[in-house]
């Protein structure tokens, strides 16, 4: 009877949330009509603002559906991403190792410099994306700089050289430049209330 009960009352809440935000939109979309703002621009508005406006403070696992797609690319990106560069932090001491000739210290004491690299980049390019802006543009950049590298590193001459100290901490920076964006991209894409849940999924994926 209980579980009925809140079934029933959580159903309610999640039709009073659809039936707000359908009439907000509608009411905009009229709003606009009259002011002489095109449909389409009104529809472009809407996806941008997303669902924020309808959901309510209180905002759980059951509201997962007002996660757009945007939300869900930006995870699949996270997850991808941070799966390939902590597999190749994995190895990359055997790598250098077994493809440049390195002896053990001085490859081991090479990769050190890619989490260093991070940890002093990651607050600078965090504020000067707050500054700048271009979030998507970091986005191609560091996803540029990762191909440039792990494709300079795959056909270079096997041996010791400058390049491959200048590509290890080309790693670091684009790991720094990549975590200083993702986090709050996401953010961005989801209703405000849903924050928490949201950055809470796509660590779990």
């Amino acid at each position: 009877m209980i579980e009925d009960k809140l079934v029933k009352e959580e159903s309610e809440q999640d039709d009073a949330i659809e039936e707000k935000l359908f009439n907000r939109r509608k009411q905009s979309l009229d709003n606009m009509k009259a002011s002489g703002v095109s449909e389409q621009d009104t529809r472009a508005r809407h996806h941008l603002e997303g669902n924020q406006e309808g959901v309510e403070a209180k905002f759980g696992f059951g509201h997962v559906k007002y996660l757009g797609g945007l939300f869900w690319l930006l995870t699949f990106v996270f997850a991808f991403t941070s799966m390939s560069f902590f597999q190749f932090t994995n190895f990359v001491t055997d790598f250098l190792m077994q493809r440049f000739k390195y002896d053990y210290l001085d490859a081991k004491n090479l990769v050190t410099m890619i989490p260093i690299t991070a940890i002093f980049m990651i607050p600078l390019l965090s504020g000067v994306v707050v500054v700048i802006g271009k979030k998507g543009f970091a986005l191609m950049l560091a996803a540029g700089i990762a191909t440039g590298v792990f494709w300079h590193l795959e056909t270079m001459e096997a041996k010791p050289s400058t390049q491959v100290t200048i590509c290890i901490l080309l790693v670091g920076f684009f790991y720094a430049l990549y975590s200083s964006v993702i986090w709050s991209s996401m953010t961005l894409v989801v209703p405000q209330q849903g924050t928490n849940v949201a950055l809470g999924l796509a660590t779990t994926i």
